[in-house]
């Protein structure tokens, strides 16, 4: 076996138990309504950051220190509101509290837009969406962000959210890019040789990679991607 056929092995090795330890997430920029969708991908590319809104949740009431801006860490974490299965260091999104702010925000924004949504469905799309951003991305997470051109795949750094309410995800460079986007999550995306982040066209990737509309979900059947690793390993042996 050849150096560079041992190393692609290892590599794609590497690569399933890091997928099959961290698990694989699927990110979106948000829609059109209260986001400049073209310019949050900039801010995502440019900055190394992901984001997410807040769907109306008063992050105030959630946290009990008085330094609200920064990584949301385990100790400003309200007691109230802690994720039990995660030792109680988390925001737990599922707690009444939380479901009933998101509930009512969607009772609101339905009216508003004339649309007949389930508000309980909803909610627990939004609830789902936050939990992941919040307490299942960690240190080194690979996830695929939905740039508009393409899947493009990266990694999380840190292990904490952080709360900016006046950072680049709500205004860049004098321009308003979203009136909600207040959690972000600092990555690294794939790049190639000249530094652009690299996008995969929907079409060249499997069915089950592809976006959906939640904002994040997990990947449940990677398959497809071991697959393409496969065809890698076996290219390399020539």
């Amino acid at each position: 076996m050849s150096q560079s056929e041992s190393d692609t092995k290892e590599i794609a090795g590497m690569i399933r138990n890091h997928i099959e330890e961290k698990g694989l997430f699927r990110i979106n920029r948000g829609n059109d309504r209260g986001v400049n969708v073209d310019l949050m991908t900039e801010v995502w590319m440019t900055e190394n950051l992901i984001s997410i809104g807040s769907w109306g949740i008063p992050i105030g009431e959630l946290l009990n220190s008085n330094q609200l801006e920064g990584p949301i860490t385990p100790d400003k974490v309200d007691k109230d509101v802690r994720d039990p299965s995660r030792g109680g260091s988390r925001l737990n999104f599922r707690s009444d509290s939380i479901r009933t702010v998101l509930e009512d925000n969607y009772k609101k924004w339905n009216k508003k837009r004339g649309e007949d949504k389930n508000p309980t469905q909803q909610a627990g799309f939004a609830a789902g969406s936050l939990n992941r951003f919040f307490n299942k991305l960690t240190d080194g997470t690979p996830f695929l962000g939905n740039l508009g051109n393409g899947m493009a795949f990266g990694r999380v750094v840190g292990e904490y959210p952080e709360y900016q309410p006046n950072g680049s995800t709500v205004s860049f460079r004098g321009e308003d890019v979203s009136d909600d986007h207040l959690f972000v999550r600092e990555v690294e995306w794939a790049r190639n040789e000249y530094g652009d982040v690299i996008q995969i066209p929907y079409g060249q990737l499997p069915n089950k990679l592809g976006p959906v509309p939640q904002t994040v979900t997990e990947v449940s059947d990677v398959t497809g991607l071991y697959e393409q690793a496969n065809v890698i390993e076996f290219l390399s042996s020539y």
